[in-house]
């Protein structure tokens, strides 16, 4: 049985803590799937390019607001996703050949599992080799979870881990979470297909009780649909922004659309709720 001083199950973050100070060290990394984790292969960073080129796909769709005569004809996906994927896939590689370059490193590719103490088992395409070390460290990351009636009912699905990475951007799309990583994929599906939504925003130093406040960074912004106003979501930051955003948060709830709330009640005034219904108003509905 081979044994090393430390064992480092997952190569995103965990491979980040082997540096210089552990030159001197037996190190072994276990890795099923990617170098570099989730954030360099299906999160933060390919979501972060994704959503940047909606973002000038979106600019160009509006360039006649700030007179400028601009046409937007098509996002080329596979062309976006290749050229996203060419990058951070060359990145990924370059950092599994820069450890399996290290004397003192040794990668094992598979799915490891603990057989008991300090020792492991790693399930390889080769076979199963078993291992032991005189530390573990467990950095193996989450994974999406697909619910049991969706897997059971045979439906088509994708998962965070697939869908950045498809031939085509589907026409439909229905989101389960409600997490950072389902947020950030719905808002670049929507910015990726020329669906439209509106957005209105307020800052604190426009309302009488931010001016009290000496307040000139807060602000909010809300997002309706063009065609309901409905509201689609909404963003507070500043002082009593978990109170602020409580309006916003039942009329989601209830179904009370952008322009019925923005108009029905009686906003207080002066209250730094103001802020709210000038974010409402903003919307243009």
């Amino acid at each position: 049985m081979r044994h090393h001083d430390l064992v480092i199950i997952g190569a995103g973050s965990g491979n980040a803590v082997v540096d210089d100070s552990f030159a001197d060290l037996d190190v072994a990394i276990v890795e099923e799937r990617w170098f570099g984790g989730t954030c360099l292969n299906a999160g933060c960073i390919p979501s972060k390019m994704l959503a940047y080129t909606a973002h000038v796909a979106r600019t160009v769709r509006e360039a006649g607001a700030y007179d400028v005569d601009a046409e937007l004809r098509a996002v080329r996906w596979r062309e976006v996703r290749d050229r996203i994927f060419a990058r951070l896939d060359a990145e990924r590689d370059e950092g599994r050949t820069g450890r399996e370059q290290q004397d003192s490193v040794t990668v094992y590719e598979g799915r490891a599992r603990f057989t008991g103490p300090r020792t492991l088992r790693i399930d390889r395409v080769d076979g199963a080799l078993d291992v032991s070390a005189g530390q573990i460290v467990v950095a193996a990351g989450g994974r999406p979870v697909v619910p049991g009636p969706v897997a059971a009912a045979g439906l088509p699905y994708e998962t965070s881990d697939t869908v950045i990475r498809i031939d085509a951007p589907p026409r439909h799309l229905a989101i389960l979470g409600g997490g950072y990583i389902a947020a950030e994929l719905a808002e670049q599906d929507c910015r990726d297909r020329g669906l439209d939504y509106l957005v209105g925003m307020a800052g604190y130093g426009d309302v009488a009780y931010g001016w009290a406040m000496e307040d000139t960074a807060g602000f909010c912004k809300v997002l309706a649909d063009p065609g309901t106003g409905r509201l689609l979501g909404a963003h507070l930051m500043g002082p009593q922004a978990p109170t602020l955003i409580q309006p916003l948060v039942l009329a989601a709830t209830l179904g009370i659309d952008a322009i019925t709330l923005a108009k029905s009640p009686y906003w207080i005034h002066p209250a730094l709720t103001e802020v709210v219904e000038n974010a409402l108003l903003d919307l243009g509905l």
